[in-house]
């Protein structure tokens, strides 16, 4: 999976950074918001985390997942199983779900 996405990274026309890399390797079952980037990179200022996610949105690495005013971040479909998202109307979450029903669901509308 990495390996993919380093290969996406090296044939953008946009400069990589550490910052990328970074945000790239960050492994959650979760969407997450910017500032839940921000805690797991604490080196790097928002202004990257922000350039580097519309950079992975283009490329197709994420997804951006709009819920109200709030915007979560995942891995794209090639990267994890494609599934889809509760979300609490109480603690402001979204949490990937993924049943038998939904996958046979969307198998057959490909």
């Amino acid at each position: 999976m990495l390996n993919e996405i380093f290969e996406r990274l090296q044939s953008s026309p946009d400069k990589t950074s550490p910052a990328s890399y970074l945000i790239s390797c960050e492994n959650s079952d979760v969407p997450l918001t910017v500032g839940d980037i921000a805690k797991n990179c604490k080196n790097i200022n928002r202004a990257s985390i922000y350039r580097t996610l519309l950079m992975f949105d283009n490329l197709n690495i994420i997804n951006t997942i709009t819920i109200g005013w709030k915007n979560y971040y995942e891995l794209a479909e090639p990267f994890i199983p494609h599934h889809h998202h509760l979300y609490c109307i109480n603690c402001q979450n979204a949490e990937p779900i993924q049943s038998p029903r939904t996958r046979k669901t969307h198998r057959s509308h490909r």
